[in-house]
């Protein structure tokens, strides 16, 4: 390869790309004379050599710094495709080059018009994956996509959308007009990009029910091989602009607890926000049989539930006056931190407790009890000093939201020694009494989990 020129090089590169071809000693032979050569390249030669190490995933610092600052040196020079092309390859990469990305945008910015779908989608894409915010082109791409969604493909429908919620442009004759290209392509939409599409709509809170429809109606055939974040986000975005009775989102708790049991090599890996996402969904159901069914099935697999992912459906029960569920819940957490926590000479496992089962105050059949049990069995990080500073320097008022969290809290963290987790039982039990008054119409607890992008 040393007797190569630009070109060759970078022809090659992109048939290896192109036939997803890993072969690194050739790449890294191609690399040492694309070095020595960089100023001889074309603007075509910069961007398929940027986009063949992309595609492969192959990481070459020098080879992508000396291919920045040659870009940078002619961009004038590069068209459309090119220029979408070069952002496209930092991004996959995750390189934030802030002055690269910044001439980008500005000759982006002067040939928007010229732009074609694709070299849409992948430049909005680009930007908003490496969250860098360049107003003026942000306003350039959105007015150049209104007049051309109806020629997008499925992938640019979802990039584009998908661009625009991480930026929470709600800009809604866009997302009509995504919404209606978007049904009549459905079809053709992949899992990641029905998911996608899903999120967007939801984290815009732009709640177009044909396209919900339409969604739901294309993944159900394939929902049993959809990946656990395609599911999560699925079961989120549905979940939050209401469209609770979907049999999507009925369909959703098995698929998922299909892909926890699976555990094999090269299968998506279930993280903890994915079971967040998904038992919050179920929460805001109105019947909430298909939430404890999923939770079973998390604890069938041997998935430590976490308090985050209980935490939306405690406060449901709450709000509806179901507090044998909430000692449910928390006999649950309590199993699953004796899980995770390492063996203590004479520890008891808590059982499993009847439905309704009740105690004395701090027995192990009461809620308190069950607290200490979760307190004792896995590990629980204090407050931040200034979180717990701000809730006793300010003294809860009356009718102020989240009131009696806020008192107990106060209560807790002024009574109990620190160091001690059961301590803060201990504390707790006497506290109904000197803090925190009766109260009814509690709020369920806290916004949704964060979706992934």
């Amino acid at each position: 390869m040393a007797e190569s020129n630009p070109q060759e090089c970078g022809n090659v590169a992109w048939a290896f790309a192109t036939l997803r071809r890993r072969d690194r000693p050739l790449f890294d032979a191609i690399a040492a004379p694309a070095l020595s050569k960089m100023a001889q390249f074309s603007p075509q030669n910069l961007a398929n050599t940027a986009w063949a190490w992309a595609a492969l995933c192959f990481d070459h610092a020098p080879l992508r710094a000396a291919l920045s600052s040659a870009a940078m040196q002619r961009l004038e020079l590069f068209g459309t495709h090119e220029l979408a092309s070069t952002a496209w390859s930092f991004a996959t990469v995750a390189d934030a080059d802030a002055p690269l990305l910044h001439c980008i945008a500005t000759e982006a910015l002067v040939k928007i018009c010229q732009f074609a779908p694709q070299a849409i989608g992948n430049i909005f894409w680009s930007f908003s994956t490496l969250s860098y915010y360049h107003e003026p082109l942000l306003d350039g791409i959105v007015y150049a996509a209104r007049a051309r969604t109806h020629l997008f493909k499925s992938q640019e429908l979802a990039n584009t959308v998908w661009s625009l919620a991480v930026f929470r442009v709600q800009d809604y004759p866009l997302l009509e007009a995504i919404a209606v290209a978007a049904i009549c392509s459905i079809r053709r939409f992949r899992q990641q990009e029905l998911a996608n599409t899903a999120w967007a709509f939801a984290k815009l809170l732009f709640p177009h029910l044909p396209l919900l429809d339409a969604i739901a109606a294309a993944a159900a055939p394939s929902i049993l091989d959809w990946g656990p974040q395609e599911l999560a986000n699925t079961a989120w975005a549905f979940a939050r602009l209401r469209a609770l009775d979907a049999p999507l989102l009925q369909a959703i708790p098995s698929a998922f607890l299909a892909r926890l049991a699976e555990r094999q090599p090269g299968s998506s890996r279930v993280l903890p926000r994915h079971v967040e996402m998904v038992t919050w969904a179920l929460s805001r159901q109105s019947d909430l049989a298909p939430a404890w069914t999923f939770l079973d099935g998390l604890e069938g697999a041997g998935w430590r539930v976490g308090s985050q992912a209980v935490a939306g459906l405690l406060g449901e029960c709450e709000r509806r006056g179901l507090p044998q569920r909430q000692r449910q819940l928390l006999h649950l957490l309590a199993r699953s931190a004796a899980l995770a926590a390492p063996a203590r000479a004479g520890a008891v496992a808590l059982p499993r407790p009847p439905a309704g089962c009740l105690g004395p105050g701090g027995a192990p059949g009461s809620p308190f009890g069950v607290l200490r049990g979760a307190c004792l069995g896995g590990p629980l990080g204090p407050l931040p000093p200034s979180v717990a500073r701000g809730l006793l320097a300010q003294p809860p008022g009356t009718g102020r939201e989240h009131e009696k969290e806020a008192r107990l809290l106060a209560f807790v963290l002024s009574t109990a020694p620190p160091g001690r987790p059961e301590a803060i039982c201990e504390a707790i039990e006497p506290s109904g009494t000197a803090t925190c008054p009766a109260r009814t119409g509690a709020r369920a607890a806290g916004p949704p989990p964060r979706a992934s992008g």
